[in-house]
């Protein structure tokens, strides 16, 4: 690494493991217990990168509001998703697939730590 290089912020970690938990729980059809550890990455996720929730997007001002009401919804699918396997899935895909595009049409934290109020 050359002397000009940073490392990543926590709030880039945390939109990284925000995508990694939304990408296992995608994947609960498959193996139910994997939805559980990609929603508790997803949650981990959410709290990493909530020092970085005032930096704004480029698509998407207000990414972390969008990434932290999907996560609950996903909770809300996991728990649902023992009583009723069809709508616990839809919650699931549906909180996945918002926490993704909001991961991915977020800007990284450390570009706009500038721009920042407070």
């Amino acid at each position: 690494m050359s002397s000009t290089s940073r490392g990543l912020s926590a709030g880039a970690v945390g939109q990284l493991t925000c995508g990694a938990g939304a990408t296992l729980a995608l994947l609960s059809p498959i193996w139910f217990p994997l939805a559980g550890v990609g929603l508790a990455l997803l949650v981990l996720g959410v709290v990493l990168s909530a020092p970085s929730a005032r930096s704004r997007g480029p698509y998407i001002e207000q990414w972390w509001n969008a990434v932290a009401v999907a996560s609950l919804v996903c909770l809300t699918g996991f728990g649902l998703e023992l009583l009723l396997p069809v709508v616990g899935g839809i919650l699931i895909t549906a909180g996945s697939v918002v926490v993704l595009v909001a991961v991915a049409l977020g800007t990284p934290p450390e570009a706009n730590e500038a721009d920042a109020p407070g």
